[in-house]
């Protein structure tokens, strides 16, 4: 345990390699992406959307697709551009993004899994795996929401302090073996 904290550990380097949104949010950057490629599938390709694409009209799909895709972009957008700006204010029209992005996708998964409820029992399992990613998406919303005035830095500053520190130990390291 206490090798964790040294700066040559294998997890400090691999968290100072990753770009800072993807160490501060890695569910939502990679949920974002996984519903990105989601979206593009379903517009790319209707049928690909599984049985409910086969069953459903094609607007049905094609709106569902735009809902996901549009709601990611704007998720990953935010995400990435609250990382990168110092400015609060800049930080927090960021996080605006980030939480209209967060409420799109709520909102079309919530309704895909009432759609796919309609069916029956067949699609329950299904149902419920997008309807809990509906409850993800509306709970990070509101988190989002209820922290901006308190923390709006909070979880990138710390990471920042951590790279800020780690890049000092390796300069006293340095300096000490010189």
């Amino acid at each position: 345990m206490a090798n964790f904290f040294k700066n040559d550990s294998w997890p400090i380097k691999l968290i100072n390699k990753l770009p800072i949104y993807i160490a501060a949010e890695p569910y939502e950057v990679w949920l974002s992406v996984a519903f990105f490629l989601g979206g593009i599938a379903a517009i790319v390709n209707p049928k690909a959307a599984g049985a409910l694409g086969r069953i459903l009209p094609l607007w049905e799909v094609y709106t569902w697709g735009s809902c996901i895709l549009i709601g990611s972009s704007l998720t990953l957008y935010g995400l990435i551009g609250a990382s990168r700006s110092i400015d609060p204010v800049k930080h927090r029209l960021n996080r605006e993004w980030e939480r209209l992005g967060q409420l799109v996708l709520g909102i079309s998964t919530l309704m895909w899994s009432t759609i796919i409820f309609s069916f029956g029992m067949a699609g329950t399992l299904s149902g419920l795996l997008t309807l809990f990613l509906s409850f993800v998406c509306f709970t990070r919303a509101l988190i989002l929401k209820a922290v901006e005035t308190y923390v709006p830095l909070s979880r990138i500053d710390a990471l920042r302090s951590l790279r800020a520190v780690t890049s000092k130990i390796k300069s006293f390291e340095k300096d000490k073996d010189q």
